[in-house]
């Protein structure tokens, strides 16, 4: 009886280890999928539109993207993810925040000209690391204007 038992818990084991380490694999092979591409092309997006709603005067709106910025960052860092052997969470962690906090603190004090110049270096920081990862042919640039294209009024609102 006492053998059986054993045999019984060793097989209920063994089953529950393979499970676990299905499961386990599966999520390995996941962090490997992360959209690395896709969380760039939002941060530059976030990233125009805070300079526009900046350059117009919307505090407000450009605090919004700066806020989506960090969060966008926070999901790349929080993925650890290696891009063609190359430490892009680890990277972008040591970099960007610091940039981002600079900018927020322009804001804060919707001082433009102090904006202008963080939102300089935000840009230069994210060449900086596209250059340290072998990809200095992504350049990111300070807008010139607002762009044609977009279907959004940057424009501050007027409350009574």
């Amino acid at each position: 009886m006492k053998t059986s038992l054993i045999a019984i818990l060793l097989v209920l084991s063994l089953t529950a280890n393979g499970v676990l380490w299905h499961r386990m694999t599966a999520l390995e092979n996941r962090v490997g999928e992360f959209p690395l591409g896709q969380h760039m092309g939002v941060l530059q997006r976030y990233a125009d539109k805070l300079w526009i709603a900046g350059e117009t005067g919307n505090w407000e709106l450009a605090k919004f993207y700066q806020h989506e910025m960090e969060e966008t960052a926070e999901a790349v860092i929080d993925a650890h993810v290696m891009d063609e052997g190359f430490p892009v969470s680890k990277t972008m962690s040591t970099m960007l925040p610091d940039a981002l906090d600079s900018v927020k603190a322009a804001l804060n004090a919707k001082d433009r000209d102090l904006f202008r110049s963080r939102y300089t270096s935000l840009v230069a920081t994210c060449n900086a690391c596209h250059g340290a990862a072998n990809h200095a042919f992504i350049r990111v640039a300070v807008p010139t204007g607002p762009s044609a294209f977009w279907n959004q009024d940057f424009t501050p609102t007027t409350t009574n």
